[in-house]
């Protein structure tokens, strides 16, 4: 027992001596990346996690690594047919980590274990969440993951029930796996498809594409906005005579995030409308347009095969993952506000003339 707890204050401290290091907030964050680049590769690669007879190249494993720990979604192989159970968990914990951050996983196991947060590591978080100022940056980590966690365990358990009473008749045990799974990736913006079917089996079922594209937004709309959203409704529920007032970057990201929302899915519909929508009922034409307007973004699901599309509207895809989700998310891209910024500035300069 005491040559373990030794080797635990061995550990911690080894971390704080690299935490504490001359390497800058930048270089630190991106050797740990490396570093969960490398442990995901040789999980990923151990036959525990792979069935039996899978046959995947160590180039593959690396890629699949990445892909995983970025979030990307992107993927050489069929994962169905290459990891088992166990894999698909490690997948679900790949994903947190590297949709949520490795800096914010961390720090939120340093809160639990109720360790001090040092001046450095508080100025790590601050980097790695685009966070422009030191004060509340780990209260802000650990509501955010507290939140998100809980927001993935009640739509994973209705996701089950849904599974369950449907005409697949799953199992209650294949229900709870794919349930869950699904509530996961589809909040984390993972993308990485273990059906070999993606949400094409759940086309016309509205009520799952709605809280699908529900659980994308909530990953892909910022952690900085959950959190004020969330001290918004509490404030209703309060009755709080002083009104709440939204920050300057909460306000522009949710704008922008819905003018993108409705462009996309007016865009979408009018290009599909009388072609790959053609033989739709009107419902199924908008709320296919909703979802393909949201998970472009950055989630990566789909309910057909891409081929299927116009070119305009391939396009149209492009240009709405080239810009991704907000900042401090789990998405990428070259971020909403950016492009929001970068729209006003247009604007004003045009006006200005």
């Amino acid at each position: 027992m005491f040559k373990n707890r030794w080797s635990m204050f061995r550990l911690r401290r080894v971390s704080n001596r690299f935490v504490n290091t001359h390497f800058s907030s930048i270089q630190i964050i991106f050797i740990y990346y490396v570093l969960m680049t490398i442990v995901s590769f040789i999980l990923l690669g151990l036959p525990f996690f792979q069935k039996p007879g899978a046959d995947i190249s160590l180039f593959d494993t690396l890629f699949m690594a990445i892909s995983t720990v970025s979030v990307t979604g992107l993927s050489t192989f069929n994962i169905n047919e290459v990891y088992n159970e166990r894999g698909i968990i490690l997948l679900e914990i790949l994903f947190q980590i590297g949709g949520l951050g490795i800096m914010m996983f961390s720090t939120f196991f340093f809160i639990l274990s109720r360790k001090r947060i040092s001046l450095k590591r508080r100025q790590l978080i601050m980097t790695d969440m685009n966070q422009p100022r030191l004060s509340g940056s780990v209260k802000l980590i650990k509501n955010t993951v507290y939140t998100l966690l809980g927001i993935q365990f009640i739509f994973g358990l209705i996701f089950s029930i849904r599974f369950y009473f449907s005409d697949h008749h799953e199992t209650l045990s294949e229900a709870i796996f794919q349930g869950f799974y699904q509530s996961i990736s589809a909040v984390t913006n993972s993308g990485f498809d273990v059906t070999g079917m993606s949400a094409t089996p759940y086309a016309k079922d509205y009520l799952f594409i709605t809280f699908l594209i529900f659980l994308i937004m909530v990953g892909g709309i910022g952690f900085p906005v959950i959190m004020e959203f969330k001290e918004w409704l509490f404030h209703k529920r309060e009755k709080h005579d002083i009104p709440f007032r939204f920050s300057l970057f909460s306000k522009l990201a949710i704008s922008i995030y819905l003018i993108l929302f409705i462009f996309g899915t007016l865009a979408i519909y009018l290009l599909e409308r009388n072609h790959l929508f053609a033989d739709m009922s009107e419902n199924q034409k908008w709320m296919t347009s909703m979802f393909y307007s949201t998970t472009t973004r950055n989630a990566g699901l789909q309910m057909h095969d891409l081929s299927s599309f116009q070119t305009p509207t391939l396009l149209l895809f492009s240009m709405l993952m080239f810009i991704g989700c907000s900042p401090s998310s789990v998405g990428g891209g070259v971020r909403t506000t950016t492009i929001a910024i970068l729209g006003l500035y247009m604007l004003s300069f045009i006006k200005s003339e």
